[in-house]
């Protein structure tokens, strides 16, 4: 059973697929629904390990554009709304931990390796992962 599903969106229509196939599972199955966006992500000066505070500003604020976005292609359906920040499947997979998820929706890019990012999710974490193609298609599908 599904309690609890994380959809990632990116600014694509793969993105938006994957958020209402996420919305989708979660209606099915009454489970909470987090929508999520990758981004924000802290950057370093070069070599003294010090945050660029605009920099940060800037990629938050990118983030949270795409958030309205996303909140915007899943209409009137109660979920909670967050920004991951980090880089790739090692942000979604502590965010998914975190939210204790069982279930990750996620877009693959269009010319990425096959299942890869999926792969990749699902030896990070203990939730199954969908990752869409798009047009409807299912990348893969990885269970514990």
């Amino acid at each position: 059973m599904v309690r609890h599903v994380l959809a990632i969106y990116r600014a694509t229509p793969v993105g938006e697929e994957a958020v209402l196939k996420g919305r989708a599972i979660a209606d099915e199955h009454g489970a909470q629904l987090t929508v999520a966006v990758v981004g924000g992500y802290p950057s370093r000066a070069s070599g003294c390990q010090l945050r660029d505070v605009r920099w940060d500003a800037t990629l938050r604020e990118d983030a949270l554009r795409e958030l309205a976005q996303a909140r915007a292609a899943l209409g009137p359906t109660p979920a909670h709304m967050a920004v991951i920040e980090g880089r790739g499947p090692r942000a979604i997979a502590s965010a998914t931990e975190q939210l204790r998820c069982d279930l990750v929706v996620a877009p693959m890019p269009r010319l990425a390796f096959r299942g890869g990012v999926a792969r990749a999710l699902r030896r990070r974490t203990g939730a199954v992962v969908i990752g869409v193609r798009g047009g409807g298609r299912q990348v893969v599908r990885c269970q514990p």
